[in-house]
């Protein structure tokens, strides 16, 4: 027998807009090495008006959202079924879309975090514009722990596996209603 379920998630999402020096404190000491480095105050800065955009842009975080759920589920052997409805792409893709909406220096600045230079239709950032060396891994760890703690910090507020009247398929092939 084959039979359809529905399960719902009722997330709550906490959009932080501002980067506090307690929460760049609290990424060195996440990240191990990162105590001593320091983050240059325009990366802070540009990442900041990227989580205000991306807050501020609901399509654009719904897809950064979803795109994380997807990269979770994904990781853990789920479906690639997943795919077509979770957006399939993964929250670096997700958060590379929403800087392509911004100045094109915002989309390097976010490609090259990610250290990804693949472009897609209309994307305009590229890395060749930025030295290598812009930005350490550490550097990295820190700006990426930032990054998430800021735009993917949900809280399941309920749960609910409901049946879908109708859609048992019995072996024999009869539908029951």
């Amino acid at each position: 027998m084959i039979k359809k379920v529905r399960l719902l998630f009722d997330i709550e999402v906490i959009v932080t807009e501002i980067i506090t020096p307690d929460l760049i404190e609290k990424a060195k000491t996440a990240t191990n090495d990162g105590k001593h480095v320091q983050i240059e105050q325009k990366m802070l800065d540009m990442l900041q008006e990227v989580i205000v955009y991306v807050s501020r842009h609901e399509t654009h975080l719904l897809k950064c959202l979803s795109g994380e759920l997807y990269s979770m589920l994904t990781e853990h052997g789920c479906d690639e079924e997943l795919k077509k409805y979770l957006n399939g792409i993964s929250f670096e893709q997700a958060i590379i879309e929403a800087a392509a909406g911004m100045e094109p220096e915002y989309e390097t600045f976010i490609r090259h975090l990610y250290q990804l230079n693949h472009k897609n239709k209309g994307m305009t950032g590229d890395l060749e514009k930025w030295p290598t060396d812009a930005l350490s891994p550490q550097q990295r760890d820190i700006l990426n722990y930032i990054l998430d703690a800021c735009i993917l910090n949900p809280k399941i507020t309920d749960a609910k596996v409901l049946s879908i009247p109708g859609k048992v398929l019995h072996i024999n092939g009869e539908q029951e209603e």
